[in-house]
């Protein structure tokens, strides 16, 4: 699935940092923004709900340039079980 976040970030974007408390992961935007793709590419079996989060984070990511913390727990979470 192609989202918008396929198109090449700003460069101002690139050193913004964003951790997960739960395990201790930080991630620039860009880690956050492969992280996605990731899970749109090859994620195996994503269950309405995630499917729905993913999308939202998506567009939320590639809108505001931000994920909050429980939206990057829940990323997380998705991306190890699902890729």
């Amino acid at each position: 699935m192609k989202t918008s976040l396929d198109r090449t970030r700003p460069e101002e974007a690139g050193p913004r940092k964003f951790s997960n408390p739960e395990t201790g992961s930080v991630f620039t935007l860009d880690g956050v923004i492969k992280m996605i793709q990731d899970v749109f590419d090859g994620g195996k079996g994503l269950t309405q709900w995630e499917e729905d989060f993913m999308v939202s984070v998506s567009e939320h990511v590639d809108k505001t340039g931000f994920i909050s913390e429980k939206q990057l727990i829940s990323l997380e979470r998705i991306y190890a079980n699902k890729t």
